[in-house]
């Protein structure tokens, strides 16, 4: 629950201090999700507090919040001119509420994919704002957008990931691979659109190490079919990289004597929550 609550909030004090709860649940219901609840409608109240010209940020990110990401998508949707998106959108990563995924390890650098980085303002716009409920019982509120909550905590989980190397490597680059993955087999190639969460340009000694990573937020421990499906990506990227997962729930028994055996990086709650540190890279 301290780590949902946390990917919610972001862990600023202001959201935190005076806010006691049972659970994570009992945090939302209380304070959010309840009518007239302090933090009810803290996505809007970000807007008013610092930009102007409210409405056209607050379509622009609703079409963010929609999956519309490229700056094209975002201005067709609108209906606001292009260039005057991408002024909105620059005032927005000063102020560190959207940001553009880095492409690394050769992905595309444009179009410019761009996503909602305050976890607050991402909470808003992604959860409270798609309610379908009419019910005002913030119980039933809470039952009918966990789903949604939890595919959002995943992409958040990333972003939290991202900061965890920062903080225990000397990254030199750090963001994400997207692209398009080519397997040949007997029966012939396929494409395929893929995805490697987070990779990472690390300075050891003299040499860089490239982490290519996978965060898993889920409930279950993660298995060894995620490591293989991410190997796969980096021979099909041909690099020569160190795979590395982070989950939360920690790791099957398979995966754990496979990655002792393969010297394969695995980050659990331990090294989340700083019980245990990260594993040195060389």
């Amino acid at each position: 629950d301290s780590l949902r609550l946390y990917l919610t909030t972001g862990g600023i004090p202001y959201y935190l201090d005076d806010t006691p709860a049972e659970s994570y649940k009992d945090y939302l219901t209380r304070y959010v999700l309840e009518d007239n609840s302090i933090f009810n409608t803290e996505g809007t109240n970000i807007i008013n507090r610092e930009l102007k010209n409210q409405d056209e940020i607050i379509s622009i990110l609703d079409a963010i919040a929609y999956g519309r990401n490229h700056i094209k998508e975002i201005s067709d949707i609108t209906g606001i001119e292009r260039n005057r998106c991408s002024a909105h959108l620059a005032i927005l990563e000063s102020l560190n509420l959207v940001s553009k995924h880095n492409p690394m390890a050769n992905a595309p650098r444009k179009p410019a994919i761009y996503y909602i980085k305050d976890n607050m303002l991402a909470f808003h716009f992604h959860i409270l704002r798609m309610l379908t409920t009419k019910s005002k019982d913030p119980e039933k509120i809470y039952g009918n957008i966990l789903p949604n909550i939890l595919t959002l905590h995943g992409k958040m989980f990333e972003e939290f990931c991202k900061s965890l190397l920062i903080d225990n490597y000397d990254v030199k680059e750090i963001g994400k691979w997207w692209g398009t993955t080519v397997t040949k087999n007997e029966k012939g190639t396929s494409y395929e659109s893929s995805e490697i969460d987070i990779v990472a340009d690390i300075n050891v000694g003299n040499n860089i190490v490239q982490l290519f990573v996978e965060c898993k937020f889920r409930n279950e421990k993660c298995g060894l079919s995620t490591l293989l499906e991410l190997e796969e990506h980096m021979r099909a990227l041909n690099k020569n990289g160190r795979p590395m997962i982070i989950s939360r729930s920690g790791f099957t028994n398979e995966l754990l004597e496979y990655a002792e055996d393969h010297n394969i990086l695995l980050i659990g709650m331990d090294e989340i929550v700083g019980r245990k540190g990260f594993p040195e890279l060389s």
